[in-house]
Order: C-alpha cells, then structure tokens, then sequence
C-alpha cells in the first residue's frame, strides 16, 4: 500500500493550535517591545501572554501522550 501514514495519531489539531499559541506569545512581546519605545501606543496583544498558559498545556498533553500511546 505504499508510505501512507496513519494521520489519526499525528494530532494536527494540537499542532494548529500551538502554532497560534507560539504567535501570540511573539504579538506580545512585540507590543510589550514596541510600548516601551513608544509609550503613547496602545498594546493590543497584552492578553498574549495567555499564549504560554496555553504552550505548556498542550506540551504536557503531547509528553503525556508519547510517554505512554497505548492510552
């Protein structure tokens, strides 16, 4: 049958939304950044600190998961 892979285990979701969560740990730091050479500008991405809260859920999920697949 070829190199098909079995995409049920590969977890695309988590993969999306950690994606999400890593760009919006950088929109924060880049506002927190560009806030402080210009005080006078609002921080629109200042709950992007959530991002990490976010990051380390999803990597103690994926830990979790490889250490043991069979649950």
């Amino acid at each position: 049958m070829g190199d098909t892979v079995n995409t049920a285990h590969r977890l695309e979701g988590l993969q999306v939304l950690r994606f999400w969560a890593a760009l919006l740990v950088v929109l924060y730091h880049v506002g927190t950044g560009l806030q402080k050479e210009f005080p006078h500008i609002v921080n629109y991405a200042e709950w992007g600190g959530f991002g990490v809260d976010i990051f380390f859920v999803i990597s103690g999920f994926i830990i979790a998961y490889t250490a043991r697949p069979d649950r």
